[in-house]
């Protein structure tokens, strides 16, 4: 009974379980760094932006949400947990919808949507390559190092970069015409004209509405998309928009398990810092005895550096839930791929030049899948 149990193969049986790969990669050193080094560019951004003329204040919390040092408890850690693991998408999907919805003035508009388009530049190379590490390891247990993961991103950036921007750009050119007719119909008769045809309006939104949400809820299979099989940006929006609206309950199902691994990898990774963090300062205050670490007051300069590793620390959170966003993009793209056009788990664009050691566990494991099973 337990050798028939070890000579089930789970992935064929719970294809889902491809998922916990993809958190088993987001840990990698290589992922965090890639991760880590893309938010320290978009700090830098925000950081620019916030000092120019106008209302551009608190980007800085919109991007990077601050934790608190005090409160400590395992609802505290599961908030975090939850709270990052939306937080990759919602500093792509939540300022167009803001901006939209009209509740920014004109400067902090602006300097959103400024900040939207440098994520996407960003991400575009350093979320490329991440992807394609995902990509590697969950169809071939191969590890790529960082510099063959940036030069696929390098070379496929034109298409990364492409793939939102051109479905953004499709959103535009829809709702163009009802641009258009509205500013025509500031003139009384032509707005009678325009209500008698008011269901094309309709099913114009209707069209609009289906590009937008698929571009909210797609865009990272887009990604997975061109770093699985290294396509252009056209057949990569067509993917996706496939995906997502021929296998909608599909796609949910993985993503709810796609969460809960995620959350629980949250978990342990607030845990572990938040421990780091408090371990490190109270040995510290052992030796200051009573005097404070980080004064409520205008801190000193020691303090100052100190506020900034902290704050370094905080990215190195964040770091995970993007790595494990991309990460997880990818594992969900192969099972709907799987599901959809029936290609095996295994498959991914190759270069000759692209061969990888992989790891000794996935190597094993890997060995294992390609015995028989018993009868």
């Amino acid at each position: 009974m337990h050798n028939s149990l070890e000579n089930i193969r789970w992935n064929t049986v719970c294809p889902w379980l491809q998922l916990v790969g993809s958190l088993r990669l987001a840990f990698r050193v290589r992922v965090l760094l890639l991760a880590f080094t893309a938010l320290l560019l978009i700090l830098a951004a925000v950081w620019l932006i916030e000092r120019l003329p106008g209302d551009t204040t608190n980007l800085a919390h919109w991007y990077f949400p601050q934790t608190a040092p005090d409160g400590e408890s395992l609802a505290t850690f599961s908030s975090r947990a939850a709270d990052g693991l939306l937080l990759p998408w919602r500093t792509f999907v939540a300022p167009i919808a803001a901006v939209l919805a009209g509740t920014w003035g004109f400067g902090q508009s602006s300097a959103v949507l400024l900040l939207m388009l440098w994520n996407i530049v960003v991400w575009s190379a350093f979320g490329g390559a991440i992807c394609r590490v995902a990509a590697l390891g969950l169809t071939r247990g191969e590890t790529p190092d960082l510099p063959h993961a940036l030069r696929f991103a390098k070379r496929n950036y034109g298409a990364f970069f492409a793939a939102p921007v051109m479905t953004l750009l499709g959103i535009f050119l829809a709702a163009l015409p009802l641009v258009i007719l509205g500013l025509l119909m500031r003139i009384e008769w032509l707005a009678f004209i325009a209500a008698l045809f008011w269901p094309v309006v309709l099913l114009i939104g209707l069209v609009i509405a289906g590009l937008a949400i698929g571009l909210a809820i797609g865009f990272p299979l887009m990604w997975a998309a061109i770093a699985v099989e290294e396509t252009d940006a056209f057949d990569a929006i067509s993917r996706a928009y496939a995906y997502l609206y021929q296998r909608p309950l599909r796609l949910l199902w993985y993503v709810l398990v796609a969460a809960l691994l995620g959350w629980l990898g949250g978990m342990a990774i607030e845990l572990f810092l938040a421990a780091a963090r408090a371990l490190a300062e109270t040995a510290v205050i052992w030796g200051l005895g009573e005097a404070q670490l980080i004064p409520k007051e205008e801190p000193s300069a020691a303090q100052r550096i100190i506020i900034f590793w902290s704050t370094g620390l905080n990215v190195v959170r964040t770091a995970y839930y993007y790595g494990y966003f991309w990460c997880a993009a990818v594992g969900i793209y192969l099972l709907l791929r799987r599901d959809i056009d029936s290609v095996q788990l295994d498959e991914v664009a190759l270069e000759d030049v692209e061969t990888y050691t992989p790891s000794p566990l996935v190597a094993r494991g890997a060995t294992a899948d390609t015995q028989p099973a018993s009868s």
